[in-house]
């Protein structure tokens, strides 16, 4: 069983994400009857699966909650802020509900216990606001027109239904909730008792239901069987059938003849719509569609992949080795040429399989926002751009904490008051946009708000009182504005359980860092900052250029390549400016011979390569050039983890070591011109 409610979790916990996400549109448009149909949808379907394997703590939460829904979308009533701050509340208690099962701790089950307190009251409250609005309505017969419909439903479950853990008592019985149904039991495949094994299902079922249903919601009830079972539903009419005294007398016996049924419909009506959806193969269908385009795996599974087509692209290097002791073998060479074209269709094929869009982790962003912005009273509006930018799933779970910490500090520090803001001429809304954008190799993320922005001269300040910087520094406002990143630095004159502890900026850092990215600040006072973060695609593997300094072969990140020049070593030695000129054109530079502390004899001839950096042509100078590389990246270890410039190490292919150099950090750290590049 435990297999069977692992993939339950699964899918509840997609279920609840998408019931955050419909509960914040709502939000926004309350009067949208198709937004409220929606999370209707899903708390059934969380409630039918619940019910399924075993989770009643939130069957009976969902169920509860489901009704007062249930009431907004038939009766059409407008959705109040208290129903959907409780909504949001249940959101919180079904994660934590999904974790726990039905053990919970004293604090989960006092909340659950208040929870469901909670929403009986708003029951009771839209009950009789229902009542009101039916009595003070002048057309009542408009009111009283018949919404419920009647189907036939034939559920044949597989021989090996039981093998699943599942029981289909159970969706019986979920079908009987809040509906009027006739169930017959068909036993004819029944076999002979000596052929009979106890764990196999031989019944099937014809079930005639009516209610307040379409077949969607009856669908529904079985989304998590349906590759268990043969489905069909048929919708006999438009109305309670149940309520005509000649069709209960048709299906008064042991067996329903859908025949006799249709008969009697067109005898009672001289036109009638018969709508009839075969729901099992219409979810296979479907399925089989999703199949095609997306499949669930396993992340751990993902990772062995990952993992293995490492290994592959470091034998590959290994193959390519030998292949160069071996030239005479041409049907080797033909081989291991096709072999490195297989191995990176493979490597492309698994980092695509990997990468996840950024609007994966979105909808905790819109609820942060919501919940932070009405406890400091602020009204912000949270837009986001190119949030199909998809980045490596790594990256991504450590993406989080950061534009989390980030979120918190606008709306604490950076969006105004109302007061304030209506004061300085802006609008009473403040708005904060997160925005994704492919930048060549890497992805920019980008956070913005129109708030107050950062003061440099409170900075500055703050970092002298705190012994940050001495107070005779000549910094540049940029340089004053990083100060924030330093670990303990904080602004806030007090501590909140928002911020001002000194630990938001200071972890934003080392969390980018962790995945060889880079944040930056620009802001402007009275107006609104930007964070800025750069993130490479992925941290398995890159495609490189093989280097070599002093002997040593170093590999930098390929797509930060733009040209690859000579330049004579003597033109180095008189230059004192760190210019060179190249095709008509100045270019900054930096000797890594010397950046490294070289001191042997550089040869005559070496090799200048043109670095993109923020949109500037930036020159590395070095001993040679070696040729494209496939780089597998390793860590260096904890005893090198301030090695700044340093991405990590790639293994060779005869054993050696190779380390991979962050292009980007190698300028920031050496350029003596550091305004000019920056």
């Amino acid at each position: 069983m435990d297999r069977f409610q692992k993939k339950y979790i699964e899918e509840a916990q997609d279920l609840i994400i998408s019931l955050e996400t419909s509960l914040l549109l709502v939000e926004k448009e309350k009067e949208n009857p198709e937004l409220v149909e929606e999370v209707f949808r899903i708390m059934h379907s969380l409630k039918g699966g619940s019910s399924m394997f075993g989770f009643e703590k939130i069957s009976d939460l969902t169920h509860n909650l489901e009704s007062a829904y249930d009431i907004i979308r038939t009766e059409k009533i407008a959705i109040t802020e208290e129903l959907l701050d409780i909504s949001f509340l249940a959101v919180d208690q079904l994660k934590l509900l999904i974790l726990q099962g039905n053990n919970l701790n004293a604090e989960t089950s006092e909340k659950q216990k208040k929870l469901l307190e909670n929403i009986q009251h708003v029951l009771e409250n839209l009950e009789v606001k229902n009542e009101n609005y039916k009595n003070s309505t002048k057309n009542t017969e408009k009111l009283s027109i018949n919404r419920q419909a009647t189907f036939l439903i034939k559920f044949k479950p597989k021989h090996d239904i039981f093998d699943n853990g599942t029981n289909p008592l159970y969706i019986l019985d979920e079908l009987a909730t809040d509906s009027r149904v006739k169930m017959i039991v068909n036993v004819s495949n029944l076999p002979e008792l000596e052929q009979l094994t106890e764990t196999k299902c031989y019944t099937s079922w014809s079930i005639i239901i009516t209610g307040k249903l379409s077949d969607e919601d009856i669908a529904n009830i079985f989304i998590f069987i349906e590759d268990d079972a043969e489905i069909s539903i048929t919708q006999l009419a438009d109305e309670n059938l149940f309520e005509n005294t000649e069709f209960l007398k048709l299906i008064s016996n042991d067996s329903i003849d859908i025949d006799l049924i249709i008969a009697f419909n067109k005898k009672k009506k001289e036109e009638i719509e018969l709508k009839q959806t075969d729901t099992g193969k219409q979810l296979k269908n479907k399925i089989n569609e999703v199949s095609i385009s997306s499949v669930r795996v396993n992340s751990d599974k993902l990772d062995s992949l990952l993992n293995i087509v490492s290994e592959i692209v470091t034998n590959q290097a290994r193959l390519n080795l030998l292949i160069e002791e071996n030239t005479k073998n041409t049907a080797l060479i033909n081989i291991t040429e096709d072999f490195n074209k297989l191995s990176r269709q493979l490597r492309d094929i698994a980092f695509d399989i990997s990468l996840v869009p950024l609007e994966s982790i979105l909808v905790r962003f819109k609820r942060l926002v919501r919940d932070l912005a009405g406890e400091q009273n602020k009204q912000i509006e949270f837009k986001t751009e190119g949030v199909d930018t998809e980045l490596d799933k790594t990256i991504i779970e450590h993406l989080v904490s950061p534009i989390m910490h980030t979120i918190r500090n606008s709306i604490d520090h950076g969006i105004e008051s109302k007061e304030e803001r209506l004061a300085k001429g802006k609008p009473e809304i403040g708005k904060i946009i997160l925005k994704a954008y492919h930048s060549g190799p890497n992805v920019i993320v980008q956070i913005n708000d129109d708030g107050r922005g950062i003061d440099p001269n409170l900075i500055l300040k703050k970092a002298i009182d705190k012994e940050f910087v001495q107070p005779n520094a000549k910094l540049t406002d940029k340089q004053i504005i990083n100060l924030i990143f330093k670990s303990g630095f904080t602004t806030a004159s007090k501590v909140t359980d928002i911020s001002g502890r000194g630990v938001g900026m200071d972890v934003v850092k080392r969390k980018i860092d962790e995945i060889r990215g880079e944040v930056e600040i620009d802001s402007i006072v009275g107006e609104g900052t930007t964070i800025t973060i750069k993130l490479p695609l992925t941290l398995s593997i890159i495609d490189g250029l093989l280097i070599e300094i002093n002997e040593t072969k170093y590999i930098l990140p390929l797509p930060e390549v733009r040209k690859i020049f000579e330049v004579e070593h003597s033109k180095m030695v008189k230059n004192f400016n760190e210019i060179i000129v190249y095709q008509g054109e100045q270019i900054p530079y930096i000797y890594l011979r010397k950046e490294f502390d070289i001191i042997t004899e550089p040869p005559e001839l070496e090799r200048g390569i043109i670095i993109n950096y923020e949109g500037k042509k930036i020159g590395l100078i070095v001993d040679n050039v070696l040729g494209e590389y496939q780089a597998v990246l390793k860590p260096l270890g904890y005893f090198f983890r301030k090695q700044e410039f340093i991405s990590g190490a790639s293994i060779f292919g005869d054993g050696t070591v190779s380390l991979v150099l962050d292009t980007n950090k190698i300028i920031k750290l050496f350029s003596k011109n550091t305004q000019q590049l920056i």
